[in-house]
């Protein structure tokens, strides 16, 4: 038979990525205690049980951020001054710009999903649906038929 191996391969050091042009954040790795001290985010608590799949993704991304985020460059306050130190309201806000959250879903959090492909199947997300799959369907050339009556 096949033998399968899970590769205990998970970075162990805070990673840069560029989330926009110009703006870096550091990330701690999105280890099993960062995704539960996110799930603990009381906005997230407050909001995600009853939210549609989108929402609780937005939500889920927030809260990994105000967690996961320890530094950035190129952030500031409207007036242009620098925001030195990243504080978990300042990454909320942040992660309210929705390219800078789809970014960092896609570099940072979804990875932490998947199991460097050791299985090839559903990434499912803390509330077990598969939002955090990728997408494998094609998109459809039109609407469909409506069926015959018999």
């Amino acid at each position: 038979g096949v033998l399968l191996m899970l590769r205990l391969s998970l970075k162990t050091e805070p990673e840069w990525f560029e989330v926009w042009p110009g703006v870096r954040v550091l990330v701690r790795p999105i280890t099993s205690a960062i995704i539960a001290a996110a799930k603990a985010d009381p906005d997230f608590l407050a909001n995600a049980p009853d939210a549609p799949r989108e929402t609780f993704t937005v939500l889920f991304t927030r809260a990994v951020a105000k967690v996961a985020v320890i530094a950035w460059e190129g952030v500031g306050e409207d007036d242009g001054t620098p925001i030195k130190e990243p504080s978990p309201e300042a990454i909320g806000r942040l992660m309210d710009f929705h390219q800078i959250a789809d970014v960092f879903w896609r570099d940072c959090v979804s990875k932490a999903f998947l199991l460097a492909d050791e299985k090839k199947g559903s990434a499912p997300l803390p509330n077990t649906t598969s939002v955090g799959a990728r997408n494998t369907a094609r998109t459809a050339k039109g609407p469909a038929r409506s069926a015959r009556k018999t």
